[in-house]
């Protein structure tokens, strides 16, 4: 049982500047859609553990730091292009009890019924909307849960990564670590050597792609992709600021023949990995963007059936537990919806430094094969 016990919007705690904030093709070309992820966070036998005016309060500082979250996705009235709005309008925030205990988080599955139960609902991603909404929830162990609603447009892990560690720092009255975000998307206008780490990531995701053809026993001749989105930050020449708000990302694929990604042993399949990685270059990412200039953008975001392809969101290089609030670090942060079969999320388990959590979406009938030769090929490769 849900019982929402405050539904109100918290805006900037200090003046805001008002303006409109131009949006890159690339932004443009994201998911138009909120991301819904989650945080839990263990009571360890504190009472009440539910400081709700100390977040809000924390969020309304935030907010002056990254005050373009709380106006609005609209569109230009000339062109019908979407921008921010810095309105300060505010972003949604309200709390719930629920009558659960952290225990039945522990091996849960993405689906819409967690989404609604952990994270705000938003009606329309479509200008005019909101940019964020968060929602606390009070589990009946007292264990507390954090949902973020964020749209995709504006915000990518990166910037979510950036936006929560402010915010938590605001939380635990740790000024000092309090970043300049940058949100001139005009630096995107129209016109490295692999480490140890970089070498297991391609291995991880070469494995997971081979598994997902195996399971879902697709023929030997057809044509299977794995799509990577790549950050372009440190790709420009010269990079983007490190702290770039915003959604500088491309998508690019590694194709192949099933019967070679599956006969052939890893590196086979890392290696057109890598390649398809090396090919997004400042010069392609520029001349893309130019491209899109001529493309009906928001048709773009969606991509088509992934019933033999497979989608590789890697968030490994994100802090993403780097997020305490002043009660300690979550024990969990997850999507709380996928969307879809064919999408993959690895991330980083906490205490473990070589651990990567994988979250995975596959048909119904393909999943209990795929867990099982996962584990095989895991046990076959072990020396």
């Amino acid at each position: 049982m849900v019982e929402v016990t405050q539904s109100t919007i918290v805006t900037p705690s200090d003046q805001t500047p008002k303006h409109k904030i131009y949006l890159s093709n690339l932004d443009i070309v994201a998911d138009r859609s909120y991301t819904p992820t989650f945080y839990v966070y263990p009571s360890s036998g504190m009472k009440d553990l539910f400081p709700i005016e100390v977040f809000k309060a924390a969020l309304a500082k935030a907010l002056v730091v990254f005050y373009p979250l709380s106006g609005r996705l609209s569109r230009d009235p000339q062109t019908g292009r979407p921008e921010i709005d810095c309105t300060g309008e505010g972003v949604n925030f309200l709390t719930e009890d629920l009558d659960a205990t952290v225990e039945d988080f522990k091996d849960f599955k993405p689906s819409a019924e967690m989404r609604k139960m952990l994270v705000p609902v938003v009606n329309s991603a479509d200008p005019p909307c909101i940019i964020m909404a968060i929602q606390m929830t009070r589990l009946r162990c007292g264990d507390i849960i954090i949902g973020f609603a964020n749209h995709h447009y504006i915000i990518d892990g990166h910037s979510a990564v950036l936006f929560i560690k402010t915010l938590s720092a605001f939380a635990r009255g740790n000024k000092s670590t309090i970043p300049t975000p940058f949100f001139d998307h005009s630096l995107l206008p129209k016109s490295l050597p692999i480490q140890r780490s970089v070498k297991h990531l391609l291995s991880v995701l070469a494995l997971l792609w081979k598994c997902t053809c195996i399971a879902r026993g697709l023929a030997s001749d057809v044509e299977t992709q794995l799509i990577i989105p790549v950050d372009l930050r440190n790709r420009f020449k010269p990079p983007l600021p490190e702290t770039y708000f915003g959604n500088p990302t491309l998508r690019t694929n590694a194709v192949a023949k099933v019967e070679d990604l599956v006969s052939n042993m890893l590196k086979f399949g890392s290696n057109l990995i890598q390649n398809a990685v090396n090919s997004i270059t400042d010069e392609f990412g520029r001349s893309l963007i130019d491209h899109l200039e001529i493309t009906e953008l928001e048709s773009l975001g969606k991509l088509s059936s992934m019933s033999t392809s497979l989608m590789a969101v890697s968030w490994l290089s994100f802090p993403m537990y780097d997020a305490d609030f002043g009660w300690g670090e979550p024990i969990l942060m997850a999507r709380a919806e996928m969307y879809g079969s064919g999408y993959v999320y690895l991330s980083r388990v906490p205490e473990m430094d070589d651990g990567i959590s994988i979250l995975i979406g596959l048909e119904r009938d393909s999943m209990q094969c795929f867990k099982k030769t996962l584990y095989d090929e895991i046990e076959a490769a072990r020396p």
